[in-house]
């Protein structure tokens, strides 16, 4: 899958990973955890993802470089009441820094929450990583609220979807409501 959107100029693919791809995929995880200072994401919940097919790859140049989960529900975070036509994107991360593959990675996941018939993509992060609000902020998500889950301090975020639609006066032509 080629990613659109942001940043689309890159030469950037997308496909889901297996567990094969778990060294991978924890690698990038790695990276950049230490850049962000916050603890490693436990293998045995990187492998779940892995396991239930909802962790993708992205390449740049056939090179891994970012990775990201989704989720059709996260009522650990979220709670019991969710919006069924919600998706959850969870372990986004590029290996390096300022080079649009988190933006990239982003983008594609945003396509495949529309491809499922998504109409919000929500996410979170740590109260305390400004970097990251403002990034998401960037990207169009909206802080919705601060909760607290196992002791961590998340910040809750949400991002309507649009849908592409045709109308009869753009014959066939693809337009963003």
């Amino acid at each position: 899958m080629e990613a659109t959107g942001w940043h689309s100029n890159l030469p950037f693919t997308v496909r889901r990973a297996d567990l094969a791809d778990s060294d991978v995929v924890m690698a990038i995880l790695e990276a950049a955890a230490a850049r962000h200072v916050r603890p490693r994401w436990p293998r045995a919940a990187v492998e779940r993802g892995l396991k239930e097919d909802n962790t993708l790859l992205g390449y740049f140049h056939d090179q891994p470089v970012a990775t990201a989960t989704l989720q059709c529900s996260d009522p650990a975070i979220w709670g019991p009441s969710q919006t069924p036509t919600a998706m959850y994107l969870h372990r986004l991360a590029a290996s390096i820094p300022g080079q649009g593959f988190g933006a990239a990675m982003l983008a594609a996941c945003e396509e495949h929450a529309r491809a499922a018939r998504a109409e919000v993509l929500r996410l979170d992060c740590t109260s305390e990583s400004k970097g990251l609000r403002h990034y998401y902020c960037a990207h169009g998500y909206t802080e919705l609220r601060e909760v607290e889950v196992h002791g961590w301090r998340l910040i809750l975020f949400e991002k309507r979807l649009r849908r592409a639609t045709v109308s009869p006066s753009n014959q066939g032509e693809r337009q963003q409501p």
